[in-house]
């Protein structure tokens, strides 16, 4: 299930309830710094780290 809700500034909040994160953690990663993660917290820090890695390899 999926839900999309437009706010007044422009930007959307997108909800799904998925199987698995792995599909959402390279969707995410995909849309660059156009994307922020707020909930579930747990997801929010592998994304952290997942960046905080790719900072150091292009370092």
């Amino acid at each position: 299930t999926q839900k999309i809700r437009k706010l007044s500034d422009g930007s959307i909040i997108f909800s799904a309830e998925v199987s698995g994160i792995t599909e959402v953690k390279k969707w995410i990663l995909g849309m660059g710094s156009y994307a922020e993660v707020f909930a579930p917290k747990s997801l929010r820090r592998e994304i952290e780290e997942e960046i905080i890695g790719m900072k150091k390899r292009y370092k």
